[in-house]
């Protein structure tokens, strides 16, 4: 049962984790509200291990034992304690903002019982959605399990499915291996050597790779290399989870890197609708609108998120090009002007936009 945990803890320990509960008092709104004001202030703070210290670790592994009917064990816990404290996560979501981007909260509900907040990460390394829902647990509060939108189900689901196909293989000829190429492929993924790692996750066997966290980083490693087989891969995904509600977010830059963008654009309606509305979403309307050639349409999607959220900044560049590419420099000289006010106004994108439109002066 060792080689098992130590398996699965090279294989997630750069993606993303979480915790669950018993019968302890529910969380009431208040608390959820008062919680996500620490989470979001610590992220602004680029505390690293925000997430470690508010995962109920034995929460988290009773859901991960119920959702794969699995016997408990210490020696998992202690592992997952260990991967939480090297903060992947944490570091995985400051990669995603890359210095200039956003953790937001979108909104909080209820959901049988249990609060849940809706974080929005945004930033130069794309954007992403987490669901967290919280739980007591002896005090405290806490995350009972995570939804990532970028696997399209609950982190403890996938990390059941990953332990039990890690059990399967425990007594196999094959088990020896299986450690050697985890080991080698975390080592590939942190020298940038994609090949490499592409080759070592092709030698496991089927049913491990046949896992939404597996799929998600080869999807990762693909999109480094490129080329035929990589196409042939977002063809795979799109075939296996078009329809599936959870995995638009993905299924997103599938379809743009394939140039559908009505597809693309349905998938972000149909994220938008599983989330219950952001307004975020309309900047990403106007961008595959752009690329359609609709630049009328992206306009009138572009100002609906600037009047939903006058300080988010990456709008406004979109609006002055579009305006000044139908010679209209009264709207586009108004945003350009709103622009150079704004706190986080990139000065290379300032002066980028005076070079190339001399009229908005």
């Amino acid at each position: 049962m060792y080689r098992t945990q130590y398996l699965l803890v090279i294989l997630i320990s750069s993606l993303f984790l979480a915790s669950c509960s018993n019968e302890p008092p529910k969380v009431t709104k208040e608390q959820a509200a008062a919680f996500s004001i620490v989470i979001e202030n610590e992220v602004r703070d680029m505390k690293i291990n925000f997430l470690e210290k508010n995962i109920l670790v034995p929460v988290f592994m009773k859901r991960i034992y119920e959702t794969g009917n699995l016997k408990s064990s210490e020696g998992i816990e202690r592992e997952m304690k260990k991967m939480l404290a090297g903060n992947s996560y944490e570091k995985n979501i400051y990669d995603v903002m890359a210095g200039k981007g956003g953790f937001k909260k979108v909104k909080q509900y209820e959901k049988v019982g249990s609060q849940h907040i809706i974080y929005r990460v945004f930033g130069g390394g794309g954007f992403t959605y987490l669901d967290m829902e919280l739980t007591n647990f002896k005090e405290q509060v806490g995350i009972a399990d995570m939804f990532l939108y970028n696997t399209g189900e609950n982190l403890s689901a996938s990390v059941s499915d990953l332990m039990k196909k890690f059990s399967s293989h425990e007594q196999s000829a094959i088990a020896n291996q299986l450690q050697t190429r985890l080991t080698n492929i975390s080592q590939h993924l942190k020298n940038a050597n994609y090949e490499f790692a592409k080759a070592e996750f092709d030698r496991l066997p089927y049913d491990i790779r046949n896992n939404r966290l597996y799929e998600m980083r080869y999807l990762q490693i693909m999109s480094k290399l490129g080329g035929q087989q990589y196409l042939d891969y977002q063809q795979k995904i799109e075939n296996k989870y078009a329809d599936d509600a959870g995995f638009q977010l993905m299924m997103i830059d599938v379809y743009l890197n394939q140039k559908k963008f009505d597809k693309a654009l349905g998938s972000i309606n149909k994220l938008d609708s599983f989330i219950d509305k952001d307004p975020f979403l309309d900047y990403y309307r106007g961008l595959v609108l752009n690329l359609k050639g609709e630049p009328e349409e992206a306009i009138e999607h572009f100002e609906k998120i600037v009047a939903a959220d006058p300080q988010f900044a990456e709008p406004y560049p979109e609006l002055v090009a579009a305006y000044a590419a139908q010679k209209d420099y009264g709207n586009a000289g108004r945003y350009f002007a709103l622009y150079k006010t704004m706190r986080n106004a990139d000065k290379d994108m300032i002066t980028f936009l005076e070079t190339s439109y001399p009229g908005l002066e």
